[in-house]
């Protein structure tokens, strides 16, 4: 299934428009690039480097290709063409390796393909043969990608055959790059000026600006060491896209460039001003090859559908032909207040009603749809309603925990934004207070509580998106943090306010890191337990828009939680793929005891018990009568002070209460007859006189044993060195029974 992130380019027409330059109309195209890594020894020089920009460049001019349905269209591809090229022996042969990939996988003609270094001749006749074809009607476009020697070899060949030199008046030349046009390594070589003078000026030539920028990342073709500019393309789904990226990593010169590339984006675009971006958006969904099949149609299985309010339904849906190349889709609801639907087709009753929902898939934007009544379960017919299960909550499931935007608790210039298809939910957070570069502002700080079941360390992402009119940096980052010291910048703590990044235009992507004091870092928390943490943002930059955030456990990598972030809106107790569809009503539920007795800042842990056993939804709320006697979380009941309390337990299917009586007794003190101590307060020591022998602890006020010690019968000396100051328990156990005291430690 096609990454659903990128689903949403789906808006893009497979018939792209054109902005073509030169007058470029599906005409032929030759390209000639350098690329070499083998040392130059014949040179006085030495050239022992490579033009590693064309290691790069190279895949991407043929992805481009190939995104335009060229690939007929190449008829000539040269590489390693600095002038001798020697062969390639002991170092890796990187444009070899992608111009044969590249053939292999995006079905271009490996005829017209040529190593300089192994085959100088035949890549030497190759272009010369090209070049003599061209007509007014059949012109030739030459992408100039290396020095100039190997094409001005081509074109003197045709001026010393003589009979096809007004060929060479259709041959058109993209340069973007003084130094491919002029660099001379001999004094036998030749440059371009030199090249197009020996046609009889009779060569078409253009030179755009220079396509390197690699200061500004985010403009043009170069971001130097930067990757975060292309990370579209490094979580593409279209394998195609992935292996971009990987080849313009595959080197040991840390650089993003693929400038050359911006030469054939000219001719098809007609635009020098190209980017990371634009070639995104220009990749859209990804790469159609001959001979893949597209969507015919989409198919809901259901022709309507009753939904039990808060609880889920699958939908039932699938292609033609089966398995269609363009097998990505989305949802849409005519209104979420009364269903949610899931990236996956999963339903969601939100409130009674009845709404339509639509899948729209394919480059041709294919939809059904399904009308949809949300119910309340006293008026839900069984007989007609199979969806039923259990009650939806948000979790974290199995290390991942996924939370729409909307939930944060908002205060400040923060709003909420309806309507919008591309935000799941149809909804997302928007900054729109004043830019607060210098240090966070609490007057636009929102917050969100949330519950961990898995402890251990999490990555946190966020989706974002910067407004179409944000240029370059702008819109894009908050100030952030989390609560209770839980924070990680990579793998260090982290209290206090931070820059948090993202880049994103169009869609909403999952990304995101820190940036403090211009050193990029992960964000992340390191949950030591099982229970609620809370997590704080507050505005920096205007307009900055997020949808939702991501929480993923270490084991997780970082694109399958993308995979898995995108593929669902929330994560919840609904969102497994194994939801019963089956609903099993509650019946009843039991506990073992209706009465229990606590000492003060003990806890007890409340079983229940479900009939049936396996009933679909088993949620529970709890309450106290008396906070200041006793508290209950979940199923947890906890003595605060002396006296009693009833808790009261209620199931939310069926509303079947049962009551437990909590009390709780008083700790005995220092008076009591039965249990004398002295001195108390203390500092060092206190002494205790027993009847009999027993065993005594010094217990923290959380029930945590510090001390223990025997006692005989008499006077017992017990050293108090090593706790630190404050009040503790002292716990006695003999022939007498069980006693308490309270004891001061100054």
């Amino acid at each position: 299934m096609k990454y659903i992130v990128f689903l949403l380019l789906l808006i893009i027409s497979k018939s792209t428009i054109y902005s073509q330059a030169l007058g470029y109309n599906n005409n032929r195209i030759a390209v000639s690039a350098d690329g070499n890594n083998q040392p130059d020894l014949e040179y006085t020089g030495t050239y022992n480097t490579a033009d590693p920009d064309d290691w790069g460049a190279t895949p991407a001019t043929l992805i481009m290709m190939a995104k335009a349905e060229l690939q007929d269209k190449l008829v000539h591809y040269s590489y390693n063409n600095f002038m001798p090229s020697p062969p390639h022996t002991t170092e890796k042969n990187y444009m070899k390796e992608a111009c044969d990939q590249a053939i292999e996988r995006l079905l271009f003609n490996g005829d017209v393909f040529f190593d300089v270094g192994t085959h100088k001749e035949e890549a030497i006749e190759s272009l010369k043969n090209e070049l003599t074809k061209s007509t007014a009607d059949d012109p030739l476009y030459y992408i100039h990608m290396g020095p100039s020697e190997f094409f001005y070899q081509a074109v003197k060949r045709v001026v010393d055959d003589g009979s096809k030199l007004e060929s060479l008046s259709h041959v058109y030349i993209i340069s973007h790059s003084g130094y491919n046009d002029n660099h001379l390594r001999r004094d036998t070589e030749h440059t371009m000026a030199e090249t197009i003078a020996l046609s009889g000026d009779r060569l078409k030539y253009t030179k755009i600006k220079d396509q390197n920028n690699c200061d500004v990342g985010w403009l043009l073709w170069c971001s130097g060491t930067k990757d975060h500019p292309w990370r579209d393309i490094r979580d593409h789904e279209d394998p195609h896209i992935q292996w971009l990226w990987e080849r313009m990593n595959d080197h040991k010169h840390g650089k993003y460039d693929i400038s050359d590339a911006g030469m054939l984006w000219y001719l098809l675009k007609g635009d020098e001003d190209g980017s990371p971006g634009k070639f995104s958006n220009f990749l859209g969904y990804g790469i159609l090859l001959p001979g893949d099949e597209l969507a015919k149609s989409i198919d809901i299985s259901e022709g309507s559908v009753v939904v039990l309010h808060e609880h889920p339904y699958q939908l039932d849906f699938g292609f033609t032909p089966a398995e269609p190349w363009d097998d990505y889709y989305y949802w849409r609801t005519s209104d979420a207040s009364v269903v949610y639907v899931s990236p996956e087709g999963r339903l969601i009753g939100v409130n009674p009603g009845t709404a339509t929902v639509t899948v729209t898939a394919g480059i041709d934007n294919i939809t059904d749809q399904v009308q949809v009544t949300v119910v309340d379960k006293e008026n839900c017919n069984q007989e007609d309603f199979e969806g039923c299960s259990t009650s939806c909550e948000l979790a974290e499931i199995d290390g991942l925990l996924v939370i729409e935007a909307e939930r944060f608790n908002l205060k400040g210039q923060w709003q909420i934004v309806e309507g919008d298809n591309l935000a799941s939910g149809n909804k997302y957070l928007e900054y729109t207070g004043a830019n607060s570069y210098n240090q966070a502002n609490t007057a636009n700080e929102i917050s969100y509580t949330f519950s961990i079941n898995n402890p251990g360390t999490y990555t946190f992402k966020w989706f974002m998106r910067q407004p179409d009119e944000a240029e370059g940096d702008l819109s894009n980052d908050v100030w952030i943090k989390m609560e209770d010291g839980v924070g990680l910048s990579g793998g260090s703590p982290i209290t206090e306010y931070a820059k948090f990044v993202g880049r994103s235009k169009g869609v909403f992507t999952m990304n995101g890191q820190l940036d403090i004091n211009h050193q990029s870092s992960s964000f992340g928390a390191n949950f030591p337990e099982a229970g609620e943490y809370t997590i704080k943002i507050t505005g920096r930059s205007q307009h900055l828009q997020f949808d939702k955030i991501v929480f993923y456990k270490n084991g997780i990598s970082g694109n399958d939680a993308v995979y898995m972030a995108a593929s669902v809106t929330e994560t919840t107790n609904c969102s497994q793929s194994d939801v019963s569809t089956e609903y099993r009503a509650l019946e009843g539920i039991n506990i073992e005891s209706e009465s229990i007795e606590l000492e003060v800042n003990a806890s007890e842990t409340i079983e229940v018990v479900f009939t049936p056993f396996n009933a679909t939804n088993k949620t529970l709320n709890w309450e106290s009568s008396d906070a200041s006697v006793a508290t209950v979380e979940g199923n947890v009941v906890t003595a605060v002070g002396p006296g009693a309390a009833t808790i009261t337990v209620i199931s939310v299917d069926g509303g079947f209460s049962k009551t437990i009586d909590v009390i709780v007794s008083r700790v005995l003190s220092v008076g009591d007859d039965a249990l004398v101590l002295y001195p108390n307060p203390m500092r060092d020591t206190f002494k205790i006189n027993s009847k009999s022998p027993g065993l005594l602890k010094i217990m923290a006020l959380n029930g945590k044993t510090l001390k223990t010690r025997i006692l005989q019968v008499g006077e017992n000396s017990i050293s108090v060195q090593g706790i630190s100051s404050g009040t503790y328990f002292v716990n006695i156990k003999d022939r007498e029974g069980v006693r308490k005291a309270k004891i001061i430690i100054e």
